[in-house]
């Protein structure tokens, strides 16, 4: 195999588990969120075993949160989050080295580098039960979300791993299979406040997508 440039384009399936320690609010849960991804990548391969990947991914990130304690005196729960999913969206630019592993049919890739990311917007749906004098009533809604620059981070930094398989349908074209993972190394708030507590996003991604090769 020579030397060579390709272009990727793929999409698929996104995952978001927020890393968060609510310490002393114990009825504080979170949740994934699900959503979607999409990359369009830029890969300079070197040999029949080594390249370089870069490239710009879309994805949604985000949580769902639930909320409750029960109050002095009462057996029934207070609900202060019910249902509350809030969806953030992402640019991300990775930069990795590629190892593959394979014949001129099939090739499997372990992609392992950091990437960059900039948190373009933000939305939020509620759907909570409050009560106001033992009477209960819920609220719901959906709209996007203000960024403060005071508490928000809009520039994450982390780490990614990459595990696929390639075949290669031609002598230009290659379809690929692919699942990886973004670390935040960066918390998404800043220490805005005393006895904050610091909060990061995982996202697990699993994609489809077809490679071109210009030589």
């Amino acid at each position: 195999m020579f030397s060579q440039w390709s272009v990727g384009l793929s999409g698929g399936y996104a995952y978001n588990y927020f890393d968060y320690d609510p310490q002393y609010m114990s009825g504080l849960h979170f949740n994934g969120r699900h959503g979607v991804s999409g990359d369009l990548s830029v890969n300079y391969r070197f040999n029949d075993w080594f390249g370089l990947l870069t490239g710009v991914s879309y994805q949604q990130k985000g949580y769902v949160m639930n909320g409750s304690y029960i109050p002095n005196g009462s057996t029934e729960p207070y609900v202060f989050y019910g249902d509350f999913r809030r969806n953030d969206n992402y640019w991300i630019i990775p930069v990795a080295a590629e190892f593959l592993l394979g014949n001129e049919k099939w090739e499997g890739f372990l992609d392992v580098g950091g990437y960059s990311g900039y948190w373009c917007s933000s939305y939020y749906s509620f759907n909570d039960v409050m009560s106001i004098h033992l009477g209960y009533y819920t609220v719901s809604g959906k709209a996007p979300r203000a960024f403060d620059e005071k508490v928000d981070r809009r520039v994450e930094l982390g780490a990614m791993l990459s595990l696929g398989v390639k075949w290669n349908l031609l002598r230009r074209l290659s379809l690929f299979a692919a699942a990886k993972t973004y670390f935040a190394l960066t918390p998404q708030q800043k220490d805005y406040q005393l006895k904050h507590f610091p909060s990061r996003n995982i996202t697990i991604t699993t994609q489809l997508g077809l490679l071109y090769n210009f030589k």
